[in-house]
C-alpha cells in the first residue's frame, strides 16, 4: 500500500508542452490552416496524504484484517489519486492487487486470490470509513 508523490508542473513544463503542440501543428497542413486549440484543464498530478491521516490508518486495519500487508510504501508511478486528493479533498490511497511493476505491461496479469483479497480489504475499509 502507497501514496504516490510528484510535484505540480512548473510553467516552464506547460511552455514545453505548448511548443511541443505548435510544433506538430506547424509540420501538418491540415492542422497549419486549422489549429486545435489545446487548453489544459487539469494538471493531473499525483498526490500524498500524511501517514498519520485517519483514513489511511482505517484502511489500514481493514488491509490486516483481509491478512495482507498493511505496511506503507511509497510509489514511484503516476497515478489517478491526484483528482479526488487533490480536487475532491478525499483522502486517497494507491492501492491493488499484482506486481505495480507489471501495471500496463502487455503481460499484465494479477492472480485470483489477490484480486479478492484486495477486494475484501477495500470493503472492509468502505464499511469501518462510513461508520
Amino acid at each position: 500500500m502507497g501514496t504516490a508523490t510528484s510535484a505540480r508542473s512548473s510553467p516552464g513544463d506547460r511552455i514545453k508542452r505548448r511548443k511541443f503542440v505548435c510544433i506538430i501543428f506547424c509540420r501538418d497542413p491540415y492542422l497549419r490552416k486549422h489549429p486545435a486549440r489545446v487548453e489544459w484543464i487539469l494538471d493531473a498530478d499525483c498526490a500524498e496524504i500524511p501517514s498519520d491521516n485517519p483514513f489511511v490508518g482505517v484502511f489500514q486495519e481493514a488491509v490486516k484484517e483481509a491478512n495482507l500487508s498493511p505496511v506503507l510504501s511509497g510509489f514511484g508511478a503516476h497515478s489517478d489519486i491526484g483528482l479526488p486528493t487533490g480536487l475532491g479533498n478525499t483522502p486517497t490511497v494507491n492501492f491493488g492487487p499484482g506486481d505495480p511493476a507489471q501495471a500496463h505491461q502487455p503481460n499484465e496479469r494479477v492472480s485470483v486470490r489477490d484480486l479478492v483479497d484486495c477486494t475484501k480489504a477495500i470493503a472492509i475499509a468502505v464499511e469501518k470509513w462510513c461508520r
